[in-house]
């Protein structure tokens, strides 16, 4: 991937290649992904910052603002705090205030928190964004101190170590619970 390779001209050359989004991709509530070129823009920016490269994020964002956005800067500003224009968040302005807040300290973990669950509506709508939700959860770890919320797997682990391997006894096996236990405990569950 050019974006774990450092490779931000090649995904600027890719980035020109693909056309500007249609008013159905930026209407607010639209049913279809992003477009294509917006949804790879985001990607990139999300897995540089998620492998701390802000110095790459923030040339290719600076690279694509410059040489590849047509739209009015400005008007996607107003835009993207306006709830009333029918317009969806615009990814250009998400991503610059993804990089600005991660230039900052650690106190900005709310502001960060305040972009992510404003935008939360397009990244659910790109493709694999269950991978995306893995980049910005450990953007959140990494620059904030965020810890993302725990799995019901992972709660249940630590209920079950709890219980075992001499702390409060119960009958578990010593260094608690193995995962194949586990599996095996959540597939007997499966029918509830």
């Amino acid at each position: 991937h050019y974006a774990l390779a450092e490779d931000t001209s090649s995904i600027l050359l890719k980035l020109k290649t693909l056309p500007d989004p249609t008013k159905d991709e930026t209407a607010q509530n639209h049913k279809c992904p992003p477009c294509a070129r917006e949804a790879l823009l985001t990607r990139a920016i999300l897995i540089m910052l998620s492998i701390e490269n802000i110095r790459d994020a923030t040339s290719l964002l600076a690279d694509y603002v410059s040489n590849v956005e047509s739209r009015d800067l400005e008007a996607l500003k107003k835009s993207y705090m306006s709830k009333t224009d029918g317009k969806a968040p615009s990814h250009p302005i998400f991503l610059s205030m993804m990089v600005e807040i991660c230039r900052k300290n650690a106190s900005s973990g709310p502001l960060y928190t305040w972009a992510i669950k404003s935008f939360n509506v397009e990244l659910d709508k790109m493709y694999k964004s269950d991978i995306l939700k893995m980049y910005t959860n450990n953007i959140g770890k990494v620059y904030f101190n965020i810890l993302p919320p725990p799995s019901m797997m992972s709660t249940i682990e630590n209920m079950m170590s709890m219980m075992g391997g001499g702390g409060m006894g119960g009958g578990m096996p010593a260094g608690g619970i193995n995962p194949a236990m586990m599996q095996a405990m959540m597939g007997g569950m499966g029918g509830m």
